[in-house]
């Protein structure tokens, strides 16, 4: 039986996102026609999950309002006090009443397996406690050590093969408590448990960081201007607007190079190449090399 429930883990406070992600939650920094969060929303609908929740806390208002807007079918649970990785999934377990297995994914990374992998992940098999999806590559944070398909240990050295943040959890193999705790402690904790692992070949970028963000968008839009059925599939998504999408001056709806405007709206003023304008202000920032742009926020890259 496949899996229908799915679990975005976006409760984190974006810290590592600068002064705009004291402004703007990292979740809803924009990704063309969509936003971060709206990316595993996508994934996880084209992994065939019905029920979708999302867990809440820096900035839920923010959230709350953009979901009920595109996404109202979304199920939001608010965190009163942060309960990191492991206890967000606890929690969800308690509310949710979920009594078999579910997708667990972060919400600040784009992400595309095989359907092979995909496969993997969606069979609902209640022996594994749980299944995560590493690809080969380096992490800036950590790596996976893996052996005869286990979790044996996590480096500290970014030498890969890196942990996805996507993840199939068994919630008859976790005894839910509603409070504080780390991912691989409390729930695929390989020193104590067997965690299986799929390594699986796919595309992967990690938009935690501002330079992380800028860089991914680039990458992002390159692959969809050299892959005709990639735009397509995402146009057809929502995710993106191919009337917007200016390829002789590799930019996005503007006619300035190399520039994406992400505002809704012309852009006033120029701005240089490399640069993403989230919200344009009211009159010129000087800014001589590539930077984001959150009203009178900027950020120099």
């Amino acid at each position: 039986m496949p899996i229908k429930n799915g679990f975005i883990l976006a409760a984190g406070k974006g810290s590592r996102m600068g002064p705009i992600g004291n402004e703007l939650p990292k979740v809803l920094w924009p990704v063309f026609e969509t936003t971060l969060v709206g990316l595993q929303i996508n994934f996880l609908k084209q992994c065939g999950i019905s029920d979708i929740w999302i867990n809440t806390h820096h900035q839920a208002e923010s959230l709350k309002s953009y979901l009920a807007q595109a996404h109202p079918e979304i199920n939001i649970l608010f965190e009163s006090i942060l309960l990191d990785s492991g206890g967000g999934i606890h929690n969800f377990i308690i509310e949710s009443k979920v009594s078999d297995s579910f997708l667990a994914i972060n919400s600040d990374q784009y992400i595309k397996i095989d359907q092979t992998t995909k496969q993997k992940f969606t069979e609902n098999e209640q022996g594994q406690p749980s299944l995560l999806c590493a690809m080969p590559g380096s992490s800036p944070y950590s790596s996976l050590i893996i052996k005869a398909g286990k979790l044996i240990s996590i480096s500290k050295e970014s030498n890969g093969p890196m942990f996805t943040g996507l993840s199939r959890i068994n919630s008859a193999k976790i005894l839910a408590k509603r409070q504080p705790s780390k991912f691989f402690e409390t729930v695929c904790n390989y020193k104590n448990t067997d965690i299986d692992v799929v390594v699986c070949h796919g595309d992967f970028l990690d938009f935690g960081s501002p330079h992380f963000y800028r860089d991914s968008i680039k990458k992002l839009f390159d692959k969809l201007l050299g892959d005709e059925n990639f735009l397509r599939e995402w146009h057809g998504a929502g995710l993106i607007d191919s009337q917007k999408v200016n390829s002789a001056l590799s930019s996005y709806a503007c006619e300035q190079a190399e520039v994406f405007n992400f505002s809704g709206k012309s852009l006033v003023h120029h701005w240089p190449k490399g640069s993403i304008i989230i919200k344009e202000p009211d009159i010129q920032i000087d800014c001589e090399s590539s930077c984001i742009v959150y009203g009178n926020i900027l950020e120099n890259l």
